[in-house]
């Protein structure tokens, strides 16, 4: 009995200490498991501590990353704003731009029609230069032809006064031969003849003196003439720089005598 007591007891014992060696190995177990988890837990830590620390980082990166944005908003805002008053400046500009090319337009054509009015106005006004010019050219024509015709009527007064005196010269010596017979017959054809003589020499010296006077009063005309083509001559030569978008109708030529001119030289050639 007491020897299976005995053996009982040692099981018991045995039982107790591969319990309690159970109980260390498995606290020894517990134990490194702890020692590791608490490695592992340690790197862990040290990983979140670097993962703060960049994180951290990161943040303050943020931060400033997020005032630049804000910024960045500030500025954008700014931007759109300018952009706005840009943009109604621009169309008030595009406005103002249209009203001036309008207005431009306007001013062009009215200047463009008055260049034309005074354009068309001067040459009018050289045309009728023109006109007056050949005019008066055939009034000087007209006038030398008159002259021509005076000239020729002085120098045919001149001989028929010639002509007169010497006649006289003759019926003075043909009356001083006469008989005195005869001298009642002959004195009264004598005096005839005197008075159709002295009647012919003084239509012809009032002939001359009309002629002189005619003469003189053409010469002077004729200087009168020269001085107004010397006055009018500057609008000939402002009428040579004028365009030519006014075509004046052509001057007629007007060199051909007048019926005056050619009458008197019709007159001479008959006389």
């Amino acid at each position: 009995m007491s020897d299976s007591k005995d053996a009982g007891d040692g099981n018991q014992v045995l039982t107790e200490s591969e319990r309690v060696q159970i109980e260390i190995t498995s606290i020894s177990t517990k134990l490194i498991q702890s020692v590791e988890e608490k490695s592992a837990l340690e790197e862990k830590f040290s990983n979140l501590k670097k993962k703060y620390e960049v994180s951290i980082k990161k943040l303050n990166n943020l931060e400033a990353i997020e005032k630049n944005y804000n910024e960045i908003l500030k500025q954008n805002e700014k931007l759109k704003h300018q952009i706005v008053e840009s943009r109604k400046q621009e169309e008030e500009a595009n406005k103002e731009v249209e009203r001036l090319s309008s207005d431009m337009e306007e001013l062009s054509a009215t200047l463009f029609d008055e260049a034309n009015e005074k354009v068309k106005a001067a040459n009018i006004e050289a045309h009728d230069f023109k006109l007056k010019n050949a005019k008066l050219s055939s009034i000087l024509i007209e006038r030398d032809d008159m002259i021509d015709y005076l000239n020729n009527e002085l120098s045919n007064l001149k001989n028929i006064i010639q002509n007169f005196e010497l006649k006289e010269k003759q019926l003075k010596r043909r009356s001083m031969m006469m008989s005195f017979s005869s001298q009642s017959f002959t004195n009264q054809n004598f005096n005839n003849d005197s008075t159709k003589d002295d009647d012919i020499y003084n239509r012809l010296n009032r002939s001359r003196s009309e002629s002189v006077t005619t003469i003189n009063a053409l010469k002077l005309q004729q200087f009168q003439q020269q001085q107004q083509e010397q006055t009018l001559q500057p609008l000939d030569t402002q009428q040579k720089s004028l365009p030519n978008s006014v075509n004046p109708s052509p001057v007629p030529d007007s060199t051909e005598p007048s019926f005056t001119a050619k009458k008197a030289r019709q007159q001479t050639q008959h006389q």
